[in-house]
């Protein structure tokens, strides 16, 4: 006979607003009191349980998108400084400006449009060989690119680079 759940109704409205604050599956079943693998069974076996954790993780999952989103381009918003010029608070309204971050673009860019931005970039080759030098059990490689075709790759990346910032940057 199998041992009675711990689940109750109540937990996927409660997981869902946890979940909205960036908890994981293995927070819940410390909260919860559970084992990770309960956690699991609990929205394999409970639908609304699921479905609440998927609403709360997307919610914050959207939020980390927005951030990035915002340190990759830069932002600003609104701050109240507060100075004490001879015994006497001074507020005074400012706005804080956040420049773009590099490391910020460089992830968005490698993740989301992977094709063009990739850090790395799958090569695909075929060599055939019909016949090993003799005496020899060695595969013998084609030569490395020359300095000169590197050049003329390199320059063409860079054209193309600046045809697609002319695109995105017209009005």
């Amino acid at each position: 006979m199998a041992r009675p759940t711990k689940y109750k109704p109540e937990f996927a409205k409660q997981a869902s607003q946890i979940c909205k604050l960036g908890a994981t599956d293995k927070d819940l079943a410390d909260i919860f009191g559970v084992d990770e693998r309960t956690i699991n069974t609990w929205k394999q076996k409970h639908d609304e349980f699921f479905q609440s954790l998927k609403k709360g993780k997307d919610y914050f999952d959207c939020k980390v998108e927005t951030a990035l989103a915002e340190r990759a381009i830069g932002f600003k918003h609104p701050e109240e400084k507060i100075f004490l010029n001879g015994g006497e608070v001074i507020r005074i309204e400012t706005t804080k400006h956040y420049p773009p971050d590099v490391t910020a673009c460089i992830y968005w860019l490698n993740n989301r449009k992977s094709k063009e931005w990739a850090s790395r970039k799958a090569v695909e080759a075929e060599i055939t060989v019909d016949k090993l030098p003799e005496g020899t059990g060695v595969l013998m490689t084609p030569d490395v690119l020359s300095i000169d075709d590197w050049t003329k790759l390199s320059k063409e990346a860079n054209q193309n680079l600046t045809k697609k910032e002319k695109k995105f940057m017209a009005p």
